[in-house]
């Protein structure tokens, strides 16, 4: 994970990056090649199908039944598919917005990380506070969607254009070709 985010972040550094921190069709788009830098997808998504006899073991030795496991599976392809639509638009334009693009994306990944948290009780609560501790998690996780779905409906880029629109309904989603293949992988 570090490596795909120092690459990422490396790429717009321009001529002070060296030829093999870059992508190849960078610095040479009508050669083929690869560099160090092209070796750090494939290597994640390698380690992530790795993991998911060992996901799938985990959770068959708990004793959960198949069509709950495939129901996880599913549940949080779509998650990831979801959020990873939000990220790939970016920024959305402060001034077609209405509010800073920047506080949107802050937004986000708060809602991300809400939607998805999970809030365990301290080792010293009772057991009559474990119902409570459950409720405030669910209130989190519940608010952490609201504001991802909020979030969706209120992005706007640069041309006014949405992420998602009801009538017609349309789901814009850029580059979708990568969103496919992390949301797959790592779906287990």
């Amino acid at each position: 994970m570090f490596m795909m985010i120092f690459v990422n972040d490396l790429s717009g550094g321009g001529k002070i990056v060296p030829d093999w921190m870059v992508h190849f069709s960078d610095r040479h788009p009508k050669g083929s090649g690869m560099t160090f830098v092209d070796l750090v997808f494939p290597a994640f998504l390698f380690i992530v199908g790795m993991s998911v006899p060992f996901a799938l073991g985990g959770r068959m030795a708990k004793g959960e039944p198949l069509l709950k496991t495939l129901g996880h599976v599913a549940l949080r392809t779509i998650s990831l598919l979801f959020i990873g639509i939000l990220m790939v638009h970016e920024t959305p334009d402060t001034a077609a917005l209405g509010w800073s693009g920047n506080w949107w994306c802050v937004l986000m990944y708060l809602s991300a990380i809400a939607a998805f948290s999970s809030i365990a009780p301290p080792a010293s609560a009772q057991a009559s506070r474990w119902t409570a501790w459950r409720i405030v998690g669910l209130c989190v996780r519940v608010a952490g969607l609201a504001g991802l779905i909020w979030l969706a409906f209120a992005f706007r880029d640069a041309k006014g254009q949405r992420i998602i629109t009801l009538a017609p309904f349309s789901l814009s989603t850029e580059w979708y070709g990568i969103l496919g293949l992390i949301g797959w992988a790592s779906s287990f």
